[in-house]
């Protein structure tokens, strides 16, 4: 009987073994692609912006729908496509905006700058409300606070509070 519990103590001890090389190659794998600070996630979410006065005076209000693509290069694109309305004139939105981004601490804080506009032809918002209403000037860095808030829901903001929630389309 002593013979028969050595090889179950020498069983469990290479399953054990066998186990934690499985597991830490696990993580190795999980963590070998990915740069530290980087992104690499496609979202879409419905959005609605409102802001009540601008400097001009007037309401800004955006309801539709946004595409973020953050590609492991510190690059990616937003999407935006919907209907914007500006004091009395509504206008329809349909523009991709490219943009940078730099990680700028562990706690989900980038640094992202829009680097350029393609408007389709049915676009008919101007640029500048565009840009001073949701995305920010061309060139300009703005911080934004983007952090994964379950398997495949992120949550992109200011620093003070989420802008929206979105959900992984890979």
């Amino acid at each position: 009987m002593p013979i028969k519990m050595k090889i179950t103590k020498k069983r469990v001890m290479l399953a054990l073994l066998a186990a934690n090389v499985m597991l830490g190659g696990a993580l190795w794998l999980t963590r070998a692609d990915r740069q530290p600070g980087t992104l690499n996630f496609l979202c879409e979410s419905t959005l609605s912006v409102t802001r009540a006065k601008d400097p001009d005076n007037k309401s800004f209000k955006f309801e539709g729908t946004v595409l973020v693509r953050f590609k492991s290069d510190n690059t990616g694109y937003l999407w935006l496509l919907g209907s914007a309305d500006y004091g009395t004139a509504q206008t329809n939105v349909a523009r991709e905006v490219a943009f940078t981004y730099r990680s700028k601490d562990e706690d989900g804080i980038y640094a992202i700058t829009p680097t350029a506009q393609n408007v389709t032809p049915r676009d008919n918002t101007p640029g500048v409300l565009i840009e001073r209403q949701l995305i920010g000037t061309p060139g300009k860095v703005s911080s934004y606070v983007v952090r994964q808030a379950n398997a495949n829901t992120y949550s992109i903001g200011s620093i003070y509070t989420p802008f929206m929630m979105c959900v992984d389309r890979a």
